[in-house]
């Protein structure tokens, strides 16, 4: 795989890398690495009537919240009993579309 600052240089969005770092290995082979950085996005494409920011994953985020609630519900005192249980249960489904039925 190229460099990460290649990667970048040749997406629209121009970003500014503050910081790698290698933070391990994979498979005792592969470097491993972090990436902080900054992406400056146009305020319009994201911005609702209401003058609210709408960044598309945090409709996602509630839906999903909603979705364990009702579950939870369903399940009645064993959902409120074991509510990390199924917290837990519910977040590891994968893929991650599954969780927003």
């Amino acid at each position: 795989m190229p460099p990460l600052e290649d990667v970048f240089l040749a997406s629209c969005l121009r970003p500014k890398i503050d910081q790698i770092k290698q933070i391990g290995m994979l498979r005792k082979k592969y470097p491993k690495e972090a990436v902080v950085f900054k992406v400056a996005l146009p305020l319009k494409e994201f911005s609702r009537e209401d003058h609210s920011i709408d960044f598309y994953n945090g409709g996602m985020i509630s839906k999903q919240n909603e979705v364990v609630k009702a579950l939870e519900k369903v399940l009645s005192l064993v959902g409120r009993q074991y509510h990390h249980l199924l917290e837990t249960f519910f977040h590891s489904l994968f893929p991650s579309e599954k969780r927003n039925f």
